[in-house]
């Protein structure tokens, strides 16, 4: 299975943006980066919540831009905008705390996430700052290489990709960080091209179908939950030139 993940602080209904020459040039690959990562920002109801094994099989070769954002724009017109991820969240794992309607709770999530299972979902992640890091980028050619730490989490729960298997130290989930390929037209300087990721001048778009719960022990404190979604299409945008610098669809 392939798998990519995101977080975000809120959920937006998506909208289709600007596209323009910069989407003509621009092209993406999607890799791993080989190693762990732990990300403080999930901190709703849970501390933070981590994701685990990402994209084994997401070493496709790409299309050309053009064709991969606009693959990525027909998938997303065949997608439901997911409107708000904690209350999805919420409903899929089943917050069953109540003895006296733990059963009616616990049959009303299953139905749920049987209605959900294989629908595509349709997400804007619209604050980038915790998650998209510039690894690599040359001034010349456009090229770039992102760094991704897909979380994506509200509610207390996280939406993953891959079924985490331990928690570190701080009672968190682990998983591999997610490398993101692409170019820009835009003409940064190295300065400016970091600075964008700081300023919230970047969005990324997820599409994704959601699988199943997952469920990991906590020491000490309440188990720590989440859903595993398979990821179908990623874009990072750049908000506005509107230039896709990273597309990718599942094929």
């Amino acid at each position: 299975m392939s798998y990519l993940v995101a977080r975000c602080r809120q959920i937006i209904t998506p909208s289709h943006l600007l596209h323009g020459f910069g989407i003509l040039r621009s092209r993406a690959k999607l890799g791993l980066l080989g190693r762990s990562a732990t990300d403080p920002t999930l901190n709703e109801d849970l501390h933070t919540v981590h994701l685990s094994r990402l994209l084994p099989v997401l070493l496709l070769l790409p299309l050309s831009a053009w064709a991969q954002s606009a693959d990525f724009d027909a998938l997303k017109s065949k997608s439901e905008p997911l409107g708000g991820l904690g209350p999805f969240l919420e409903r899929y794992v089943g917050r069953c705390e109540d003895p006296e309607t733990q059963k009616t709770c616990e049959a009303n999530a299953a139905t749920f996430r049987r209605q959900a299972n294989g629908k595509r979902y349709a997400m804007l992640v619209d604050d980038v700052r915790s998650l998209l890091q510039a690894e690599a980028y040359d001034p010349d050619s456009g090229d770039l290489t992102l760094q991704l730490t897909p979380i994506f989490g509200a509610y207390g729960y996280a939406l993953t990709t891959g079924r985490p298997k331990r928690l570190n130290a701080q009672g968190l989930p682990t998983m591999r960080l997610v490398k993101l390929e692409g170019r820009t037209t835009q003409g940064f300087d190295q300065r400016r091209f970091e600075r964008m990721f700081r300023n919230g001048e970047v969005q990324l778009e997820l599409i994704f179908t959601p699988e199943q719960v997952w469920t990991l022990p906590k020491r000490g404190g309440k188990p720590v939950q989440g859903v595993e979604v398979k990821a179908l299409g990623v874009r990072v945008t750049h908000v506005r030139s509107g230039e896709a610098m990273v597309a990718w669809v599942r094929r």
